[in-house]
């Protein structure tokens, strides 16, 4: 159980530190699958041509996840008590599948911040919580902005409407904008089975892997729509805090059902990437309105649109945002 100190960390940092969650010889099981899987699909010199990959159903490089759908995981009760205090969800949760991420020691400088989440972002979103489970040490560990959460509930406030998940990948205006504001940036390592618990609005990166031949993490989420009117778990009543230091009337929200998006489905299942760049874009030039905008970072999307470049912005967004998705689930170590 989160005791009041840890609580109190939470509260200004928005992580937290589970220790020994999961088992380490179910971590070990997750380590030799992903391996196994990597060998057969790519070669036995996986790790000298790559330093990022990812065993998931969505990556189209792989031909057989092994016993990916066998790898499953209970969290004891304590862990779920936890779990219940950050996010409010009463339920008995398990690590589904053998889904990982493998960082290979690399001198890659690559920095990839966001915020988790397929789904669209608003203040009261289901996403209530991101987690990430360490099934190595993590040796560099995770970056993490903690101030970016008090501006991302200010501007999730402001505007109060769906925002596009891609606003908050790494190749967005509108979170570097966010970055560039954060000035107490901090890096958390973890042991094997440790699980870092997170905000769901907390800018976080993972580092790049320069000292372990393998690192092995998984994303873990806690869904349930966040409460702002009746906060309970540990997440809304961290957005409460912040609103009262903002001087914002939670009452006040409400999410404009007449701005909504469609639904929307995550971009690596998805065959129309145009169709829905031109939804994307819709939010860029908003934000471009709002005074949040880039036009000279040559690894982000640019958003200084005037009816002299529309054509020659959205070819270049375009490119950026299908080379992105050719990355997905494998980045080779020559890039």
């Amino acid at each position: 159980m989160m005791n009041k100190k840890d609580t109190e960390f939470f509260f200004r940092n928005g992580y937290f530190v589970l220790k020994n969650a999961v088992d380490k010889n179910f971590c070990e099981e997750v380590i030799q699958n992903a391996k196994k899987v990597f060998s057969d699909s790519l070669g036995d010199d996986y790790q000298e041509k790559f330093y990022h990959l990812k065993v998931h159903v969505g990556n189209h490089y792989l031909k057989d996840l092994k016993n990916h759908d066998n790898l499953k995981y209970y969290f004891s009760k304590e862990c779920d008590h936890i779990f219940n205090q950050v996010a409010n969800t009463n339920i008995n949760h398990c690590i589904p599948s053998g889904t990982c991420i493998a960082s290979f020691k690399s001198n890659s400088d690559q920095i990839n911040w966001h915020i988790d989440g397929w789904q669209h972002h608003f203040l009261t979103q289901n996403l209530h919580s991101t987690c990430v489970i360490a099934y190595t040490d993590t040796n560099e560990g995770t970056w993490v902005a903690p101030e970016s959460i008090k501006m991302i509930t200010e501007l999730f406030y402001k505007h109060q409407f769906m925002l596009h998940c891609e606003l908050f990948s790494e190749w967005s205006p509108v979170l570097k904008s966010i970055l560039n504001k954060c000035k107490d940036i901090k890096q958390v390592s973890l042991k094997q089975g440790d699980i870092l618990i997170t905000h769901p609005f907390l800018l976080h990166a993972g580092n790049n892997n320069k000292t372990q031949d393998i690192r092995v993490i998984t994303n873990f989420h806690l869904f349930k729509d966040i409460d702002i009117q009746k906060p309970k778990s540990l997440v809304e009543l961290k957005i409460i805090k912040d609103l009262e230091e903002l001087k914002l009337d939670p009452k006040n929200y409400k999410l404009d059902l007449n701005k909504n998006l469609e639904t929307y489905s995550p971009w690596l299942y998805r065959k129309d990437d145009d169709k829905e760049y031109d939804v994307l874009k819709k939010q860029l030039i908003y934000f471009q309105n709002h005074n949040m905008i880039n036009k000279d970072d040559t690894n982000l999307m640019k958003n200084n649109f005037n009816e002299n470049n529309n054509k020659e912005l959205d070819e270049y967004n375009k490119n950026i945002y299908k080379m992105k998705k050719k990355l997905f689930g494998l980045r080779p170590k020559n890039q």
